[in-house]
């Protein structure tokens, strides 16, 4: 009965993607103990934590060529990346992990009259590889999608994503939000959202967070504003 009751205080659950429903992709490819980038090619970290947002600025307001972002990251670090180390760690799950839970709990929400969105900072080379991970093909096309390569802009600039959903929602108060960034949560509250801060870190699932957030909230009704979780 969780989920009929946040259908009840909600008409919109929006989630991020990167480290809320699947791994931040390019930290973990790059990151992970041992079998990461940086491990393999003896790259330090905090090189790759330089560079790395210097480059995925390049690939995240657009549609853009996946070979094209390692070819950036190849003159970056002066060394060629082989692509089947590459292929190899999008089958690790201990390196890129995905929330197989959320399928069932936005079916859920859906099942219960609300609309789904993902609003994100993301890749067009990602995304669908983020969408498979997590098993989320069929559903994917039944939510609004804000993702920064489609718009053109970050979730938190005035022309992106959080924007545009507090405008297609004229209420922004429905909108339940689900980021793991307090930046995004801040912006995604001072447009009237509640924003609830999740990571995807494998000590909670997604799905049991949103039911325990719901099960809360049946409880003790919050106020649109609140973010019990920051």
């Amino acid at each position: 009965m969780s989920i009929k009751k946040l259908s009840e205080q909600y008409d919109w659950l929006a989630l991020d993607i990167g480290g809320v429903i699947c791994a931040d992709t390019w930290e973990m490819l790059f990151l992970t103990p041992d079998t990461g980038l940086a491990a393999v090619y003896g790259i330090d970290p905090e090189t790759v934590m330089q560079q790395g947002p210097k480059i995925w600025e390049h690939f995240a307001y657009a549609n853009k060529e996946e070979n094209n972002y390692w070819k950036h990251w190849e003159d970056a670090l002066g060394i060629e990346i082989d692509r089947n180390l590459i292929k190899s760690l999008y089958a690790d799950n201990s390196a890129i992990w995905a929330d197989s839970s959320a399928a069932s709990v936005m079916q859920e929400c859906l099942d219960h009259g609300m609309k789904l969105a993902f609003i994100s900072n993301s890749t067009s080379f990602w995304f669908p590889k983020q969408m498979e991970m997590a098993g989320l093909q069929d559903i994917a096309p039944q939510l609004t999608h804000y993702l920064s390569h489609e718009v053109g802009f970050n979730k938190v600039h005035p022309q992106g994503g959080l924007r545009l959903l507090a405008d297609k929602a004229e209420n922004p108060a429905s909108v339940l939000f689900v980021d793991d960034r307090t930046g995004n949560l801040k912006a995604a509250q001072e447009l009237g959202m509640t924003a609830l801060q999740y990571q995807g870190d494998g000590q909670k699932s997604l799905a049991d967070f949103i039911r325990d957030y719901a099960l809360n909230a049946e409880k003790q009704p919050a106020t649109p504003s609140s973010s019990p979780s920051l």
